[in-house]
């Protein structure tokens, strides 16, 4: 494995936890509004076939 790749897994990871912490209506709120929530625009962001170095 790609050593740049270990710290994205580790923050995929830790992301993965957290995002357990909000519940379902904050979701709904925030794309009732037409926005994404703070972790689905860092997703995005991350993606890895739109990210590049």
């Amino acid at each position: 494995m790609n050593d740049n790749r270990i710290p994205f897994k580790k923050f995929h990871l830790r992301n993965e936890r957290l995002r357990g912490q909000y519940d379902e209506a904050y979701y709904s709120k925030q794309h009732a509004k037409g926005k994404l929530t703070a972790r689905e625009r860092i997703d995005f962001l991350m993606d890895e076939a739109v990210f590049e170095k």
